[in-house]
C-alpha cells in the first residue's frame, strides 16, 4: 500500500490484515523494526485496533525477548497486571525440568502457546475471556513455524459473526446480560468498540459443555457452508470448567441457559466467518482482542509460538449505550483481576503459600511431583489423550476408513 519512511512496505493481506515487511534494500533486523515502530506508533496502534490487525513479516527477529521490547518499549503498549514472583519462578523451574503445567510456561511478560495437535482444534476464545479484565492487544510471535500449509491459527472477526445471527438472537443478546460465575459480575453480551463503533461478541469456550456444542456447530458449518475448513475430530477440553452460555434478565432478577438451538446458532456464526492464517518463521501478529476471537487449528509438529498481552481493560466499561440495567449494575460490582482469575483456575498451583513450599523441594522431588500433579493439566488434551487420538486415526486408516484421511464432511460425522 505504501512505503513508510523508506524502511517498511505496507500491503493488504488476507482477511484485511496489514502486512508490514522491510522495504527493498532496507535493513531487516530487529533494531530496524523497532525504529520503524517507534517512528510510526500512532499508525501502528490505529492498524492494530481496527479490522485485520498487523502482521510483521520478513524481519530478522529471533527471540521472544526482542518481541517483548518491541511491544512494550518501542510501540508503547502497556503491560498487564503482573503475576506474583513466586508464580513466575515456579513456571520457569517447571519448564527447565520438563514439567510445565499443561505444557504452558508463564514468564514475566509472555508465555508460550499450546503445542501442535493433529486432528483436534483449540476452543474458540478471546484471551482472558473468562473474566471482565482482559487485554486489548494480543501478540503472537512465531519462533518455529509449522510446515507450510499446516497448523494454521484461525481468527473470527466478531462484528461479522454478530451480523450472521438471526434478529431474534441479536435482540436477546442486546437486551440481556452475560454471566460466567467465575467473573463475579454481570457483563455486557455485546461490546462497543471505541475506535470503529462496531459491536462485538463475547467468546469463551473453555468448558466441557460448550466444547461439545461448538464441535457440533463446526461440523454443521463445514458440511453446509465451509468445505474449505479442515476436518476436526473434536474440540478437546478436560479442565475443571463446565458451564453453558448463561444470560441475565434485563432487571437482573434471574439467570437462564441459552437453549441449545440458539447456542448452536451462535457457534455456527463463529465458524462461518472464520479465516485461517498460515505462519512463517519470525511472524509477529498483533490484533485487537475485542474485535477477534481465535483458535489453533489441527496440525503436526513443529510449532513454537509465544503470546504477549497488553493494554488491559475492564470490559464492563465497553457496554453499548443502551445496555440493560443488569449490565449497568454489574459494572459496579467487585470482580477478580486478570491475574487473580488465572491463579484461581490454577487451583493449588495458584496458591502462593504452596508455590513457596514447592520452592523448597530439590529438583529430584520437584520433577516427579510435576509429572504426577500438573504437567498434563491446564485444560488442553493430555498426552495420553493425544496418543489415543493418534492411535485411533491409525486404526481408521488400517480399516480403510476414508483411505486413512479425514472422513468426508456431513451431518452424521
Amino acid at each position: 500500500r505504501a512505503v513508510a519512511g523508506g524502511m517498511a512496505c505496507l500491503r493488504d493481506g488476507p482477511d484485511g490484515v496489514t502486512i508490514v515487511s522491510p522495504a527493498a534494500g532496507a535493513p531487516s533486523d530487529s533494531a530496524a523494526l523497532g525504529r520503524w515502530c517507534r517512528e510510526n506508533v500512532q499508525e501502528l496502534r490505529r492498524l492494530v485496533y481496527s479490522k485485520g490487525g498487523v502482521l510483521l513479516r520478513g524481519w530478522e527477529v529471533r527471540s521472544v525477548r526482542q518481541v517483548e521490547a518491541l511491544v512494550f518499549d518501542e510501540a508503547g503498549f502497556a503491560p498487564m497486571e503482573s503475576y506474583p514472583p513466586a508464580f513466575i519462578r515456579f513456571n520457569l523451574r517447571a519448564k527447565r525440568l520438563g514439567v510445565p503445567p499443561g505444557g504452558l510456561t508463564q514468564d514475566r511478560l509472555s508465555r508460550n502457546a499450546p503445542d501442535a495437535q493433529e486432528g483436534v482444534m483449540q476452543n474458540p476464545h478471546q484471551e482472558f475471556g473468562l473474566g471482565v479484565f482482559r487485554p486489548r492487544l494480543v501478540c503472537f510471535f512465531v519462533e518455529v513455524a509449522p510446515a507450510p500449509g499446516t497448523g494454521p491459527t484461525a481468527r473470527v472477526y466478531l462484528p461479522d459473526a454478530l451480523e450472521r445471527l438471526s434478529p431474534e438472537l441479536r435482540g436477546l443478546l442486546r437486551t440481556h446480560g452475560w454471566w460466567v460465575r467465575h467473573a463475579g459480575a454481570t457483563q455486557p453480551c455485546l461490546l462497543s468498540h471505541p475506535e470503529t463503533g462496531c459491536e462485538s461478541l463475547q467468546l469463551y469456550c473453555f468448558s466441557r459443555t460448550l466444547s461439545a456444542v461448538a464441535h457440533q456447530a463446526y461440523l454443521e458449518v463445514r458440511a453446509s457452508e465451509r468445505p474449505d475448513l479442515p476436518y476436526v475430530e473434536s474440540i478437546p477440553y478436560d479442565g475443571p470448567l463446565d458451564f453453558p452460555i448463561t444470560l441475565v434478565s434485563p432487571d437482573g432478577s434471574r439467570r437462564f441457559e441459552l437453549p441449545r438451538k440458539q447456542a448452536l446458532e451462535f457457534y455456527r456464526a463463529i465458524f462461518s466467518t472464520t479465516s485461517l492464517l498460515f505462519w512463517q518463521d519470525s511472524d509477529i501478529l498483533l490484533f485487537d482482542n475485542l474485535l477477534y476471537g481465535h483458535m489453533r487449528f489441527p496440525g503436526p509438529p513443529p510449532r513454537k509460538l509465544h503470546a504477549i498481552f497488553a493494554d488491559e481493560i475492564d470490559t464492563r466499561g465497553w457496554a453499548p449505550a443502551d445496555a440493560p440495567e443488569c449490565v449497568r449494575a454489574g459494572a459496579l460490582a467487585r470482580a477478580p483481576s486478570s491475574t487473580e482469575l488465572v491463579l484461581a483456575q490454577a487451583g493449588a498451583g495458584g496458591r502462593v503459600w504452596l508455590l513457596r513450599v514447592l520452592e523448597c523441594l530439590p529438583d529430584c522431588l520437584f520433577e516427579p511431583a510435576g509429572r504426577l500433579f500438573w504437567v498434563d493439566g491446564g485444560g488442553y488434551a493430555t498426552k495420553k489423550r493425544r496418543e489415543e487420538g493418534v492411535r485411533g486415526r491409525r486404526v481408521m486408516a488400517a480399516d480403510g476408513a476414508g483411505g486413512g484421511g479425514p472422513p468426508p464432511p456431513g451431518p452424521g460425522r
